[in-house]
C-alpha cells in the first residue's frame, strides 16, 4: 500500500507542477504536450485512487480526490463535464477545442494560482499524504 501512497503523491505533486507552470505561462493551455502530459496525469490520479481508496487512514482524502476528479464544476465557472471525463475523452477532441481545454482555460480566466479552489484541494490532499 505504502508504494501506492507513493504514487499517488508523486501524481499530485507533478500535477501542482503543471499547474504553477500553466498560472505562470497561460499559453501553456493550447500546448499540446502540454494537454496530453496534463491529461495523462488526471487519469493516473484516477488509477491512484483506485489502488488507495480502501487505505482507512487515507479515506476521507480519497473521497476527496475521487469528488474532485469527478463532479463537475459549478464555480467560479460552470463546466459541463467533469476533469476525469475531460481527462479520458481528450485524445479524441482536437486540443483546442477538447473539453480539458476549456476547463483549464475556465480556470485560468477566473482565478489566480493562489486563490484557485482546485489547487487549493490539490495542496491538501498533497499535505494528508505526506
Amino acid at each position: 500500500m505504502k508504494k501506492f501512497q507513493e504514487k499517488l503523491k508523486e501524481d499530485l505533486d507533478s500535477i501542482n507542477k503543471q499547474l504553477q507552470d500553466l498560472f505562470k505561462d497561460h499559453s501553456l493551455s493550447k500546448d499540446e504536450k502540454f494537454l496530453n502530459k496534463f491529461s495523462k496525469n488526471i487519469t493516473n490520479l484516477n488509477e491512484d485512487y483506485i489502488l488507495v481508496k480502501k487505505d482507512p487512514k487515507l479515506t476521507e482524502s480519497m473521497d476527496l480526490l475521487h469528488y474532485l476528479l469527478t463532479t463537475p464544476w459549478g464555480a467560479p465557472f460552470v463546466a459541463d463535464t467533469t476533469l476525469l471525463e475531460a481527462a479520458i475523452t481528450y485524445k479524441y477532441q482536437e486540443p483546442t477545442k477538447s473539453d480539458l481545454y476549456q476547463l483549464l482555460k475556465g480556470f485560468l480566466k477566473y482565478s489566480t494560482y493562489e486563490d484557485n479552489e482546485f489547487i487549493s484541494v490539490f495542496h491538501e490532499l498533497i499535505k494528508n499524504i505526506s
